[in-house]
């Protein structure tokens, strides 16, 4: 890999562990959401549903930045990158392990926020449910 990838790797490192921070206020919020939704306390779910606005699209920022990340390389740095992050591919030197470990810990944390949302979701919206099969 090129210099320029290895010099890149720890502001990648310190974008995902960014991510993973927000991920883990979204689930925050999104828990305290479940808990507003079981008590059937419409009140502190309306509140809960817009206070989890801005942090959702402050991960959706987040994640442009790290596709910003990506436009900064080209050829064989930018493959790198896909295989690092889009592939979940095997790392080539300890800076890539410590972002992979990230990534992959990002991952197992989108997957809670995705069934916990479903959760939420199906509780609110019953048949209308985003996650009902149509």
């Amino acid at each position: 890999m090129s210099e320029l990838w290895e010099r890149s790797l720890p502001g990648l490192l310190v974008l995902e562990r960014s991510i993973f921070r927000k991920l883990g206020e979204v689930i925050g919020v999104t828990r305290e959401l479940a808990e507003a939704v079981d008590r059937e306390d419409q009140v502190s779910v309306r509140l809960l549903l817009t206070g989890r606005h801005r942090p959702l699209l402050e991960l959706q920022e987040l994640n442009a930045a790290l596709e910003l990340k990506r436009c900064d390389l080209s050829g064989e740095d930018e493959a790198a990158f896909d295989r690092l992050v889009k592939q979940n591919g095997p790392p080539h030197s300890e800076a890539e392990r410590e972002v992979a470990d990230q990534i992959a810990q990002n991952r197992r944390t989108l997957e809670q926020l995705a069934e916990l949302d479903r959760h939420v979701n199906e509780k609110l919206c019953r048949d209308k449910s985003f996650y009902r099969k149509h």
